[in-house]
């Protein structure tokens, strides 16, 4: 098997241009007996999707350290894929902004992903192996992980004996509810669920996705949360709308969605979401309110004072 290096897969030009380092992110197909035929590489925009049938030699890095313990560390070490299959794509990477280029190079990546996945079918991507950043001219390799939290950025976890036995009120004023809300509630959980093991805006897509599920049926306004975070709190729905900023959540979903934005998610915004989903899942559960929205704006985790405006990038 013929050896190659990353400088014989990318363009001529970038070889020969400005480039220095390229971004490769390597997937491994699905397909047990592929054949190459045919399977000339492909460039759109910035990336050049290469197909390969080889062992890929790369850093990994391992997680070294007991979440909630220890100061969590990343070991680099060099490895061999086994040979396989693989969908490779390279872009080049700005070395001058190092990290900050990363999450551009991720979301660029990433659409590439999704355009031969929708047009050539999810086996040719089917797992990701590694994400390197490569030296052009000395072949160094830099490892870069997939994103991932501290338990700091969840808060102070909520272990009492009153907090717990939450869980078992909510399960059973669940059960008493018609299948209809039921189905909502559960629907609205495992979208919260997928969120915890998310980063940036998906992660925000996510929770909001479970708030719209409780308490948004049929309906693209947001008229019923705040409703039922009034009712929570003894207040009007004027007085709840801006009060805790739902229409601006709202609105920063559908930049998002819709005009295709690309908007830094504070680790602030998404905990205030899930505050104040608790809220909406104890009311929609009619359990007694906790207050957790605005307990959050007076107490955040990593910014204070607390700026709706400035984290839902108001303008």
């Amino acid at each position: 098997m013929k050896e190659l290096s990353v400088n014989d897969l990318v363009p001529p030009d970038w070889a020969t241009g400005d480039v220095t380092h390229v971004w490769l992110a390597a997937y491994r197909s699905a397909l047990q007996t592929p054949s190459l035929a045919g399977m000339t590489p492909i460039d759109v925009q910035q990336v050049r999707v290469v197909f390969v049938d080889a062992e890929l030699t790369y850093q990994a890095l391992d997680m070294v350290g007991t979440p909630g313990i220890d100061v969590m560390r990343l070991r680099p070490q060099i490895r061999t894929s086994p040979r396989a299959f693989y969908t490779l794509f390279l872009s080049p990477f700005d070395t001058a902004a190092g990290v900050n280029d990363e999450p551009r190079i991720r979301q660029l990546i990433g659409t590439t992903v999704g355009l031969v996945a929708a047009f050539n079918g999810g086996a040719l991507v089917f797992e990701r192996v590694f994400d390197n950043v490569i030296d052009l001219v000395t072949g160094q390799l830099t490892g870069f992980s997939a994103a991932f939290k501290t338990p700091v950025a969840y808060g102070q976890p909520r272990f009492s004996t009153g907090d717990l036995a939450v869980v078992d009120d909510a399960s059973k004023a669940l059960s008493q509810r018609d299948e209809m809300l039921q189905a909502r509630v559960r629907v609205a959980l495992q979208w919260f669920h997928d969120a915890l093991h998310d980063d940036t805006q998906d992660e925000f897509i996510k929770l909001w996705v479970a708030v719209e599920a409780l308490a948004m049926p049929d309906t693209t306004n947001v008229k019923p949360v705040n409703e039922i975070l009034a009712s929570s709190y003894g207040i009007t729905a004027q007085d709840a709308a801006k009060r805790f900023g739902v229409g601006k959540l709202h609105g920063m979903r559908s930049r998002i969605l819709h005009r295709g934005e690309q908007l830094a998610i504070h680790g602030d915004l998404t905990n205030y979401v899930r505050a104040l989903f608790t809220d909406v899942l104890l009311a929609v559960l009619g359990l007694s309110a906790q207050h957790r929205a605005d307990a959050y704006m007076q107490a955040p985790t990593f910014v204070s004072p607390f700026d709706l405006d400035a984290l839902a990038h108001v303008k």
